[in-house]
């Protein structure tokens, strides 16, 4: 196998093995590095819009031993990829193909062969930053510099709907707006079993475009990059809150509502990105395990 490394911008090299299009493609991939410690679906998470721009880290020791479906591509994935090992001959392996093939068709780099949960602690005890899968280990001033000009480019602009769509509950009883900031569609089943109706709008929808329909409540969407990338969704979102409806944010829309309430966000040294995190809430002492994917 290709010999291929990860560096990181504060000079840490990992060696490891080229997977992916990293095993036929010259030059260097550039990415923020995050981890996610789920232990399976590693196709939701290539498929995630909000892993646009980053380069994930599996904590988890062994990936797609079930194989990958090839029929559901996505429209943003990952920057990159990096696995301790990844399963050479999945159990659906007539079904399905390999984590290396699907890597391959979406022109994603990788990594297997490296020490995730070593390289999950250096991130965790000195923060999130930024790295670039290459061909050679050298740690040199300009790549230093690339590493540490990087940032996540802003990408809601780029995936949102181009017109509104409109998706119909069975049983309908509620109707909510949903400005589209970039989300896993499958979420969408969550309302509709629910019985409420969905409009998808594009992010940049005027506030009083989407009031018109007198939704009951307003979701605003999970999306990709930073909240403060997003001044003009900042005001549309004042306009929403302004005339008392029920408003829900989750991932980059609650951000997005908190900015737009005049609060302050802090980016976390290390996020916590995983299926099973439990939270406990203090008023009822209740605990829940809880799906987090944190700015």
């Amino acid at each position: 196998m290709k010999t291929a490394y990860l560096l990181l911008e504060d000079g840490t090299v990992y060696k490891g093995y080229a997977m992916g299009a990293a095993r036929g493609t010259e030059g260097d991939a550039l990415g923020e590095v995050v981890f996610n410690t789920d232990m399976t679906t590693c196709q939701d998470l290539l498929q995630d819009p909000t892993y646009s721009g980053q380069i994930v880290v599996q904590t988890y020791p062994l990936i797609g031993n079930r194989g990958i479906d090839p029929v559901s591509p996505s429209k943003f994935v990952a920057s990159g990829y990096i696995v301790r090992e990844w399963c050479v001959e999945p159990t659906d392996a007539h079904e399905f193909v390999t984590l290396d093939e699907y890597l391959c068709r979406l022109g994603i780099p990788g990594l297997c062969g490296v020490d995730t949960r070593a390289l999950t602690r250096h991130i965790r005890d000195h923060g999130v930053m930024n790295g670039m899968i290459t061909d050679t280990p050298e740690v040199t001033q300009e790549r230093l510099t690339k590493m540490k000009a990087y940032r996540v480019p802003p990408a809601v602009g780029k995936i949102t709907v181009s017109e509104p769509q409109r998706w119909e509950a069975a049983n309908a009883a509620y109707e909510i707006a949903i400005p589209d900031y970039g989300f896993r569609r499958s979420i969408l089943e969550f309302f509709l079993s629910r019985g409420c109706s969905c409009t998808l709008y594009p992010a940049y929808t005027p506030a009083e475009e989407i009031l018109k329909t007198n939704p009951d409540g307003i979701v605003l969407s999970d999306g990709p990059g930073d909240p403060w990338d997003n001044p003009e969704i900042v005001e549309i979102i004042k306009g929403l809150a302004a005339v008392g409806k029920p408003m829900l944010g989750w991932g980059l829309g609650h951000q997005l509502m908190a900015v737009a309430a005049g609060m302050t966000i802090e980016k976390l040294p290390g996020g916590r990105r995983a299926s099973s995190k439990p939270a406990r809430n203090k008023a009822s002492g209740r605990a829940m395990v809880t799906r987090r994917n944190p700015f």
